[in-house]
């Protein structure tokens, strides 16, 4: 759980004063950190490292539609994340399924690890069998 939601939290934000008084803090970004300046964190013991992607390392691209493809064209769907319910792999699954009666040639990789991968392993036993689901490790 990240600490926006656990903010939200009476208990969590009355613990978290009391540690803010004295601790060093990383936030994600300045929203973060203006939040916990509002609980006690000083901006003085306060560094503000951004984990986000650098969007000018990849440019646009236009991608193609899936319709029309010519027969037999292979589509390929990467996911990769932590296996929690958050990230949605069973919504994942299901659309993938839908996916494959109009695409029989797609293939779905699924990144990453966590406590869901080994019902999700299980849920998809079927289409990794028949080689349109492949997991692997990040």
């Amino acid at each position: 759980m990240d600490a926006s939601m656990l903010l939200r939290r009476a208990g969590y934000r009355s613990q978290l004063r009391d540690l803010l008084h004295y601790a060093y803090t990383i936030a994600v970004s300045n929203d973060m950190a203006t939040s916990l300046q509002s609980f006690g964190a000083s901006r003085d013991r306060m560094v503000v490292h951004y984990i986000g992607v650098p969007l000018e390392n990849f440019p646009f691209v236009e991608r193609e539609s899936l319709e029309p493809r010519p027969p037999g064209a292979r589509i390929e769907l990467l996911q990769v994340s932590n296996f929690v319910e958050k990230k949605g792999h069973e919504y994942t699954l299901a659309a993938f399924r839908e996916l494959l009666g109009q695409f029989p040639n797609a293939r779905l990789t699924l990144g990453g690890d966590g406590p869901l991968r080994p019902r999700i392993e299980q849920r998809s036993a079927d289409l990794v069998r028949s080689g349109h689901v492949r997991f692997v490790a990040s």
